[in-house]
């Protein structure tokens, strides 16, 4: 862990805590479960770390140095950077694709959290263990929105939700990395919670719809 580490990765445990605070006074000062949200968020994040640092099992690392990758050619030539980081666009540069067959591309699962990767590598000065601190912090997102659901449809479960959702050590481990687990399970957390909102709980928002897709 270099000194860039340590500096990056507090200033962003400090956001997250701002951010923690803010939240559980808005929307959920009276609310007993809120006790599990800084618990649930720093687990995650310290079993990331205990995966891809001590343990040093999992694709994390692979994800991260293509991410990186896609970071270090933003500031070679930016056109590249955003050419790789959104293919989607069409290529503003003669070598993209050059550069696509390197990163394997055609895995567009696989090439989707490299460019996530490099996406949170901007955000953190290339930092490998603050890249950790923002998929986890993506992983909890996911976990608290599923876990607000099922607590909501069946209240009398709500501690055996906290721990199969908030707390269960594979989900620490290994569904809070640098990972395509990390994108996926958060990502059908999110949208399973608001198909249970909009067609079983009823709650007819539009912004559910934004949510499903």
């Amino acid at each position: 862990m270099e000194l860039k580490d340590i500096v990056v990765s507090l200033f962003y445990f400090l956001i997250l805590i701002i951010i923690s605070k803010v939240v559980i006074n808005k929307y959920y000062k009276d609310d007993p479960a809120s006790k599990y949200i800084l618990p649930a968020l720093f687990l995650r994040i310290f079993g990331s770390w205990i995966t891809s640092f001590v343990l040093i099992v999992g694709d994390a690392g692979t994800f991260f140095h293509r991410g990186r990758f896609i970071y270090n050619l933003f500031y070679q030539d930016f056109a590249l950077g955003i050419s790789l980081l959104l293919p989607e666009l069409g290529s503003f540069h003669y070598e993209v694709d050059y550069y696509l067959r390197i990163l394997r591309s055609h895995d567009t699962s696989t090439y989707f959290v490299s460019r996530t990767s490099a996406l949170a590598s901007l955000m953190t000065f290339n930092s490998n263990y603050a890249n950790h601190i923002l998929f986890s912090a993506f992983s909890f997102f996911g976990a608290w929105k599923f876990f607000n659901v099922m607590r909501e449809m069946y209240p009398e479960m709500e501690k055996k939700f906290a721990f199969f959702i908030l707390f269960l050590p594979s989900l620490l481990l290994w569904a809070s990395t640098v990972s395509k687990d990390t994108l996926t399970v958060a990502g059908v957390f999110i949208v399973v919670t608001y198909v249970l909102r909009f067609f079983v709980l009823n709650q007819k928002k539009p912004t559910y719809l934004f949510w499903m897709f």
